[in-house]
């Protein structure tokens, strides 16, 4: 073999370095949002400065990079969007009829701001909306979020489905009137990239609501292709999920831009095709 490739910068980076040197090879490099770049970072300089070349998803991965590493390793890092297998996602005509159902999918933790997003349903139930809240994956802050559904009675409200195989998941993008993820950076500073459910939501035309950090403001443009409130501000998210509730036009025009958004830019095909040739253009001219 000719040289290793490496996703992540933690573990997978740590041991593509200790084994280049040993074995006097090249690597590559992927770097994704997380922990490892924002909370932890190890050896971040070392590891961008041995790889050949380092690709990331978004533009506030390749600023925050830099920002560890020296504006003088800037330019052995480039930024290529990930992407989706679109035809997986082809939007439904018609969403179901009945009482409206708001969607969010993610880990269960605490940089989802899937607490904010119970809390916001409490809100609402006690303003007079009826609709269906729907939470699906796993993880750690399971307990805490069961929690808030007891304390505030919202067992007919809100549901934790747990994790759900994929196309049972886009099974149930397909009945969502909206779909809300509003991210938060937690204390310890860990923080989200683009997640990628906001683009799988946007490619089935779900109008999206989210928070305004800097990586999601690269998928999302408030107000255009979906609706960003800041992190934390309860009031701003009720305010934009009454909005959508209220509006069926403003749900229509967001989701159906935000499909075109997704479909010019998260192609998986031409994004592969560009992380190739970014890595390995001696191979994939």
């Amino acid at each position: 073999f000719r040289e290793f490739h490496a996703h992540f910068v933690d573990r997978a980076a740590t041991v593509a370095l200790v084994a280049g040197r040993l074995l006097h090879k090249p690597y590559s490099l992927s770097i994704h949002a997380g922990a490892d770049i924002f909370v932890d970072p190890v050896l971040v300089r070392e590891k961008v400065m041995q790889a050949r070349h380092t690709v990331t998803c978004t533009a506030h991965n390749v600023a925050h990079v830099t920002s560890l590493v020296g504006e003088d390793l800037r330019h052995r890092m480039s930024r290529v969007q990930h992407g989706l297998e679109l035809a997986e996602y082809s939007p439904v005509s018609a969403r179901p009829n009945g009482r409206p159902v708001i969607l969010s999918v993610g880990q269960l933790k605490e940089r989802k701001g899937l607490a904010e997003l119970i809390e916001a349903c409490r809100v609402l139930r006690d303003r007079g909306y009826r609709f269906r809240c729907r939470i699906v994956g796993e993880g750690p802050q399971r307990p805490q979020l069961e929690q808030l559904i007891r304390r505030g009675s919202l067992e007919d409200v809100v549901t934790l489905s747990g994790a759900l195989p994929h196309d049972e998941v886009v099974a149930e993008y397909r009945n969502a009137t909206m779909f809300v993820l509003p991210c938060i950076r937690t204390r310890t500073g860990d923080v989200d990239g683009i997640p990628n459910v906001l683009a799988e939501a946007m490619a089935l035309r779900v109008p999206v609501i989210s928070t305004d950090l800097p990586a999601i403001r690269e998928l999302v443009s408030s107000g255009v292709n979906g609706l960003l409130v800041a992190p934390n501000d309860q009031d701003a998210l009720v305010g934009a999920m009454c909005r959508m509730l209220d509006d069926e036009g403003l749900r229509e025009r967001l989701g159906a831009e935000g499909g075109r958004t997704v479909s010019d830019s998260f192609d998986a095909e031409t994004n592969v095709r560009e992380f190739a040739r970014t890595l390995w253009p001696e191979w994939f001219a």
